[in-house]
């Protein structure tokens, strides 16, 4: 059943990776209308943007699924201490931009992802209207603003 769904849109197989996915189409439930329930889509187009969890074991395999999707620019999001640990991949006429985000590096010491494990998995972690979804997404946001803002930066300047 889970291979169906990761063959479909708007997942992309790319050997390597996490979740790796077209940023076109719907956006996350948790952003859609409260009152209707609708959906919304996302105003990049298709094959524009794409969003993965994971780059650091890319095999060969994967950097030619990503040279066959046309991609110009890599923005990681990885803080300091994931990146010494595992550099991310070369790829061939790719650019990989990073901004060093010191904001967030505190995050990744063990007290700090005991207690965001721990809030998570928490009920009482929803807001009133339960949408731990939209608080997780707002604080990625804010705690990665500068790659956040480079990626957006890019997609403003750049729409071809």
């Amino acid at each position: 059943m889970m291979q169906q769904i990761l063959a479909q849109s708007p997942f992309v197989s790319i050997p390597g990776t996490f979740n790796a996915r077209d940023m076109n189409g719907p956006l996350p439930f948790a952003l859609a209308d409260v009152e209707t329930g609708t959906a919304h889509s996302s105003p990049l187009r298709a094959r524009y943007a794409f969003r993965t969890g994971t780059l650091e074991i890319l095999s060969e395999e994967g950097k030619e699924a990503i040279a066959s999707l046309s991609m110009r620019k890599i923005f990681d999001l990885r803080t300091t201490k994931e990146i010494k640990h595992r550099p991310g991949p070369k790829v061939l006429g790719i650019e990989v931009i990073w901004k060093d985000n010191v904001a967030i590096n505190h995050l990744h010491t063990k007290p700090a992802l005991q207690g965001a494990n721990a809030q998570a998995s928490s009920v009482e972690a929803r807001d009133e209207s339960g949408n731990f979804l939209t608080n997780m997404y707002i604080d990625m946001l804010m705690t990665h603003k500068p790659p956040f803002l480079s990626a957006s930066e890019y997609i403003r300047d750049h729409p071809d």
